[in-house]
């Protein structure tokens, strides 16, 4: 798996091997995507993977628990799932970067408004969802470890590599 997927990102290579013993997972029980599509995990077969790692973030889910159900069943018991979360905190600096102070904090204040409140609200998340198709949706990490182990896993440990913060879980045994 490091030497395919994960040679061009060190450190989270160095990360994940120090949760995961990738070399005691048989290649033909990983799967590693790039992908927000939930049919790319729905045609998977149900428990046959000891390790699913989506290299996309998962900010742009629409469905995200349908999708972190549809992992939850093509895992073995123990199965490993690793997942990356775009930080709310890099939209901050990116905009800090490009413009004075003031306009910055307009910016972000609209962009948390529109990414973060108006998923949640009942009378605009449908206009939200049409409009953005879920793309660039704020989640926070506490949602999304809630997330986890609402769909039945438990979080191992997450970290920030690079611009992303990245989430290894395990699948709980049912």
């Amino acid at each position: 798996v490091s030497e395919i997927f994960l040679k061009d990102r060190p450190e989270l290579d160095l990360y994940i091997q120090s949760y995961i013993d990738l070399k005691a997972i048989d290649r033909s029980q990983v799967q590693v995507m790039d992908t927000c599509t939930l049919y790319n995990v729905k045609i998977l077969e149900k428990q046959s993977l000891r390790l699913f790692m989506n290299l996309h973030v998962l900010n742009d889910f629409r469905y995200l628990n349908q999708y972190l159900l549809q992992v939850h069943a093509t895992l073995k018991n123990g199965g490993y799932f690793v997942i990356r979360k775009r930080r709310l905190e890099n939209y901050r600096e990116m905009l800090e970067a490009k413009f004075p102070n003031y306009i910055a904090t307009l910016l972000y204040i609209i962009h948390f408004g529109w990414h973060r409140v108006c998923p949640k609200l009942p009378f605009l998340n449908r206009l939200y969802f049409v409009l953005s198709k879920g793309k660039k949706r704020v989640v926070t990490r506490a949602e999304f470890i809630g997330r986890l182990y609402f769909c039945g896993f438990k979080l191992i440990k997450f970290k920030r590599v690079g611009y992303s913060h990245w989430f290894i879980a395990q699948k709980l045994t049912t």
